[in-house]
């Protein structure tokens, strides 16, 4: 949108941003969109927000009693990720979860189509990915069977 437009739109009232990282950035941070024709699902869709995360200073230990959970993802401050830690019996109770954690795991952004995705995950017998900004920043999870 040119400048001029987005100066007539904040005189009728409208909040504009310029935002310029571009649409592509837009969609794969899970930002809203309008659609003007249906169109086919996007991992965003499916997304579960409600995912175990804990940070890189954690005790295992500590980690494995608080979630109960098979595993963790590692995140900072800024909720971006650094990696999955898996918790099982070979995991050292006493060592960080940054030292423990798997780092790098497998992410998807939001907007890529979800039936691809999760035939993808079906083939390689995976059964979550994570999904993230492009920055890194965690915005949930996706599963192979719902």
């Amino acid at each position: 949108m040119s400048p001029r437009a987005a100066w007539r739109l904040e005189r009728y009232g409208f909040e504009v941003y310029d935002y310029t990282l571009g649409k592509v950035d837009w969609l794969a941070a899970g930002l809203p969109t309008i659609r003007t024709q249906p169109a086919p699902m996007r991992v965003f869709d499916a997304l579960d927000t409600m995912v175990e995360a804990c940070g890189p200073d954690d005790i295992v230990a500590d980690v494995t009693s608080r979630t109960g959970a098979d595993e963790c993802l590692v995140l900072n401050s800024d909720r971006i990720l650094l990696g999955r830690l898996r918790l099982g019996a070979d995991t050292d109770p006493n060592s960080t979860a940054e030292v423990a954690m798997h780092p790098g795991p497998t992410t998807v952004r939001a907007h890529e189509n979800l039936g691809e995705t999760l035939a993808r995950m079906r083939a390689r017998a995976v059964p979550t990915l994570v999904v993230t900004t492009a920055q890194g920043e965690l915005l949930g999870v996706i599963h192979a069977e719902p």
